[in-house]
């Protein structure tokens, strides 16, 4: 059984990592544009451009718009602000991407304790004893009477998933969990299809056109290589989003944590759907987080149900949710994987 999982910044905020757009966004604001020796002219550009990017930003939070506090989103429909100056939003791109990066570097010293890393590796490995114990019966009964192997698909830039795997989980090594039936757990490894710090910048942008709203910067190949998620990662040629979604086409369960399903990275939840549909087998378990106060009435399924539509929304899904609640199981605010 090919168990899946994609994990997104919610994993890393968990842990307490100031990884929010909104903290980084802070950082930004006070950093000054260096590009190298000899772009003095570009840097001054840059500058302009990033005053007017925050001012802007104010002026939308100041009427109550939502969807620049989504930084991917923002930079598509900043783009209006270059017109066809592609060079000029190469250079803000640039300084942006490395400023995100440094400030992740920052972040990205993770030390888990032995007690997280114990506590993580049998999250991974039972991840259904945080559903209720009708459904954790069900999905037990589906899903133990064979071997298990695990891979991860990470939309973070950090390592923290890799720090808690540690000696716990050895890529490729069998493990026989208790609780299995005796048949092994073999894990995988964990692939960032966004990129990870260090390794020649990090993918940064949207899913597809038309969430560029600059005209002259969605025909302009220069802008789409770098904001463009899809053809960024060609770019890089690392085969990282083929195996990517490969992996999605084999999945048997995906485990989706930590995620804001948003429409920048459409082109996955598009995958997950093909797979979904194409195989009237595969089961999601969505382990989705609310910040709103729970509910004291164990039977109060509200929560549950707006987030298995949201889940169903951003698949693209058609019909009634109640058609998927044998194959879409849903745990809200979840004790899954370490917390500080």
């Amino acid at each position: 059984m090919n168990v899946l999982y994609l994990i997104g910044n919610g994993f890393d905020l968990r842990l307490g990592l100031p990884t929010r757009y909104a903290d980084f966004l802070e950082y930004y604001k006070g950093q000054t544009p260096q590009l190298g020796s000899g772009r003095s002219q570009q840097e001054e550009a840059i500058q302009k451009y990033k005053e007017r990017f925050f001012a802007e930003m104010a002026e939308r939070e100041g009427r109550g718009e939502e969807q620049w506090k989504d930084l991917e989103i923002a930079l598509g429909e900043f783009t209006t602000a270059f017109g066809d100056d592609a060079d000029g939003f190469c250079d803000f791109y640039e300084d942006m991407n490395r400023s995100l990066e440094a400030y992740l570097a920052q972040c990205n010293s993770f030390e888990p304790t032995p007690e997280e890393v114990e506590k993580f590796r049998e999250d991974l490995t039972y991840p259904y004893r945080y559903f209720k114990l009708r459904e954790e019966k069900e999905l037990r009964a589906l899903t133990i009477a064979q071997a298990w192997y695990i891979d991860v698909i990470s939309f973070n830039y950090t390592s923290s998933f890799e720090c808690l795997c540690q000696d716990a989980l050895l890529v490729g090594e069998y493990t026989y969990a208790e609780g299995h039936e005796g048949h092994p757990v073999i894990y995988q490894g964990v692939k960032h299809v966004h990129g990870l710090l260090g390794e020649g910048g990090i993918l940064l942008g949207v899913d597809h056109g038309e969430q560029i709203v600059c005209d002259q910067c969605r025909q302009c190949d220069d802008v789409m290589d770098l904001l463009l998620k899809p053809q960024a990662n060609e770019g890089r040629g690392t085969l990282v989003d083929e195996e990517c979604l490969s992996l999605i086409a084999g999945a048997d369960v995906i485990c989706l944590f930590g995620l804001s399903l948003g429409p920048t990275d459409q082109m996955w939840w598009t995958a997950i759907k093909k797979r979904f549909l194409d195989n009237s087998e595969v089961i999601l378990l969505y382990f989705h987080y609310d910040p709103s106060t729970d509910s004291t009435l164990k039977f109060d399924r509200r929560k549950e149900r707006r987030a298995r539509q949201h889940l169903i929304d951003a698949l693209g899904l058609e019909g009634n949710q109640k058609e998927y609640d044998d194959r879409i199981f849903v745990a809200i605010n979840s004790d899954m994987f370490p917390k500080r």
